[in-house]
């Protein structure tokens, strides 16, 4: 049974243990969060929309277990033995002083946490036998050319490198690496690059106030029927996306944990229920705040109809007309918490993803994306420079094997899924042509001929009385 190396144990304690420090931003002035949901997220296929966010407070415990249950896997193996590491390949950098935008938020973490934890999770899931550490995934930044906020970038995410390739060597999986991988898991690599090449979605937002408090109360939203908000969704009957079929896309049927997802999803939602009664005074409390928060209508006041030639007198005192306030929901802090679990709910539909990280350098919640009972599951708040019991860099590792994790066992059920649909579809090809005819032997043959004879001699027979017939009046005439 193999050991942990010493190099290894020792990477891996100083990323366990290393302690980020406060993100420190420049001076104003400071890009301003823009938490308005866009157009297309408004306008989602309801039967992909967000309708219930629940809290999950066993999930960064069980995104650690997820670590700790990849690592001892390998040890329970005797075929395997990861390399030693060699320099600084599993050491958390932090090259960014200050910050300026959400971007560099970003390259913070990505320093930091993301590339050291991407290499573990590749290592120990993809290629163990890989004679020397590598990664098979980069941690970038999407379309770098694209224009975007300075205060919200949904832009960084985990993208799977191509399989081998000379000509794009860069791009690609090390060649050591990539010849390591048994055929199984190169073939599901290679179906996890076409198909999820961006398996999770980062919403990273600047270091500001609002942010924080967002991150804050988006436990708040926990337990409240999303699917009302927003309203500005358009259907017709029997035409539009409701009409069309979905693409297969399945959950994943178990976590890196070891529980299947089921079982974690209806104990969270057990855990969420269990933390907040529904008691009649909590209920008159929660209904007396949401009405406060409303802002009174004023009515519209009657303007007196005047003349054209009074309209134009100098002195004339026109009565004053107010026009009814318009809703500052999205400008609280829950209606900007709001506002973002739908953004970050619609870019991992958009890419399929399972995992949502909320991240803004000092506060961060992990989100799982449940698509059959359309449920966001949200971590309890994680504080980034004083997470200790567990460590902020363990549960990253365990939430990066947990993404390759999820990726791989929905490959491995779209395989299936692709396979039983071509095979129906060959049975009721082969259904719809016409069966085959019993081949010609000769006993057929025979009884076919002496049938045949047979039918001409009976159509002689009344031939011969025609002709005779028509001899004799011939004859007469």
């Amino acid at each position: 049974m193999p050991e942990l190396s010493a190099s290894f144990q020792s990477a891996l304690d100083s990323l366990y243990n290393y302690k980020p420090s406060k993100v420190a931003s420049g001076h104003g002035p400071y890009p301003k969060l823009d938490a308005t949901v866009t157009f297309h997220d408004k306008h989602m296929d309801p039967r992909l929309a967000l309708h219930k966010v629940i809290l999950a407070p066993s999930l960064v415990n069980d995104l650690v277990k997820a670590g700790e249950r990849a690592l001892q896997t390998y040890k329970d193996r005797t075929d395997v033995e990861l390399p030693p590491v060699i320099d600084d390949t599993l050491s958390p950098l932090n090259s960014y002083r200050k910050v300026v935008d959400a971007r560099t938020v970003a390259l913070v973490y990505s320093s930091a946490f993301a590339e050291p934890a991407t290499t573990i999770a590749s290592m120990l899931l993809l290629h163990p036998n890989a004679p020397n550490w590598s990664n098979s995934m980069f941690f970038i930044e999407d379309d770098p050319t694209k224009e975007k906020s300075d205060a919200l970038n949904e832009d960084f995410t985990p993208i799977f490198r191509r399989h081998y390739d000379d000509a794009e060597e860069y791009k690609s999986v090390d060649k050591d690496a990539w010849e390591s991988m048994d055929d199984p898991t190169k073939k599901l690599f290679q179906i996890a690059y076409e198909k999820f090449n961006r398996p999770a979605v980062w919403h990273i937002y600047f270091v500001r106030r609002e942010a924080r408090r967002a991150l804050k109360r988006m436990g708040a939203v926990v337990s409240r029927n999303m699917s009302t908000y927003p309203t500005f969704r358009t259907d017709a009957p029997k035409i539009g996306p409701g009409s069309l079929d979905l693409p297969f896309s399945p959950d994943a049927l178990e976590t890196a944990w070891g529980m299947s997802l089921p079982a974690f999803t209806s104990a969270a939602v057990q855990t969420s229920a269990g933390s907040h009664p529904l008691r009649r005074s909590r209920r008159l409390a929660a209904g007396k705040a949401k009405a406060l928060e409303r802002p009174p209508v004023p009515r519209k006041k009657a303007v007196p109809s005047v003349s054209a030639a009074e309209s134009t007198q100098p002195n004339r005192e026109w009565s004053k007309v107010s026009r009814p306030l318009r809703s500052e929901s999205v400008e609280t802090d829950e209606g900007v918490a709001t506002s973002l679990l739908h953004r970050a709910w619609a870019r991992a539909v958009e890419k399929d993803a399972t995992f949502i990280v909320l991240h803004c350098g000092t506060y961060e919640r992990i989100a799982i994306r449940h698509r059959s009972s359309q449920t966001l599951f949200l971590s309890d708040l994680i504080n980034v420079t004083q997470c200790s019991d567990p460590a902020y860099g363990a549960i990253h590792v365990g939430l990066f094997i947990s993404i390759l994790s999820d990726v791989l066992d929905r490959v491995a059920q779209i395989e299936e899924h692709a396979n039983q649909t071509s095979k129906k579809r060959r049975r009721s090809a082969l259904s719809t042509i016409e069966p085959r005819k019993r081949p010609r032997t000769r006993t057929t043959v025979t009884s076919e001929a002496t049938r045949i004879i047979t039918e001409q001699k009976q159509l002689q027979v009344p031939c011969f009385f025609l002709l005779q017939l028509s001899s004799d009046l011939t004859s007469n005439l």
